[in-house]
């Protein structure tokens, strides 16, 4: 899997019902990149996303 830089932005504006949260935006994939079954499947962004999502769930819900 190769770098590729992404933005990651720390939202805590009361917006999402009081939580901070943090919103990871992908730039080099288009929409449903992780969907294997399109035609924009980006495996490299795809990879990148689960990686986020399973600091997210062990950094959130212990």
């Amino acid at each position: 899997m190769r770098n590729h830089e992404f933005n990651a932005v720390k939202v805590s504006d009361g917006t999402a019902a009081g939580k901070n949260y943090t919103n990871v935006v992908i730039s080099y994939a288009d929409h449903a990149f992780s969907c294997d079954e399109r035609p924009t499947y980006n495996p490299h962004a795809a990879k990148e996303a689960w990686v986020h999502t399973l600091a997210f769930f062990e950094n959130r819900l212990k």
